[in-house]
């Protein structure tokens, strides 16, 4: 007699794994449909408890409309998502821009950042930040961070 030495794997967590491994595209289209499938059994349970054919009518143009309703939203949350990826990638330059970060101890740090055409050396804390000087890059010295911060991995 053989004894099966697998770990026996409940439903739940088998369908809980492969939800995890589920893009957002897909989850959302499962739960568009799952909203679906529920608001059509309550139509059908509405125009059933009509009874009449009128009743059966509401409940098929009340469905539609909340079909046309969902793919609306849909449709709109796709735009959105492709407009906000063509505004990251429009290679606008921002107008803060973090040039080195520095740790010196514990929860202490210093920044130089580029604010406009203003290069700033800031000190951090947890519960300050501190402008320690204001920086007159000349264009050398500009080139060889520049140059250092290509290098960087």
């Amino acid at each position: 007699m053989a004894v099966n030495a697998r770990p026996t794997v409940s439903l739940f967590a088998r369908l809980n794994e492969r939800w995890r491994q589920l893009s957002p595209w897909h989850r959302s289209l499962v739960g568009a449909l799952a909203v679906l499938v529920a608001c059509l059994v309550a139509l059908r349970s509405v125009a059933d408890h009509s009874g009449e054919e009128s009743g059966l009518l509401t409940a098929l143009d009340l469905g539609a409309k909340l079909l046309l309703v969902l793919v609306l939203i849909w449709t709109c949350a796709l735009l959105l998502r492709a407009m906000q990826a063509r505004v990251a990638v429009s290679g606008r330059r921002r107008s803060v821009e973090v040039l080195e970060v520095t740790p010196l101890a514990q929860n202490r740090t210093l920044y130089l950042v580029q604010v406009g055409d203003q290069t700033l050396l800031l000190g951090a804390t947890p519960t300050q930040i501190t402008t320690l000087t204001r920086l007159d890059l000349s264009p050398t010295f500009a080139a060889a961070l520049e140059r250092a911060r290509e290098e960087r991995p």
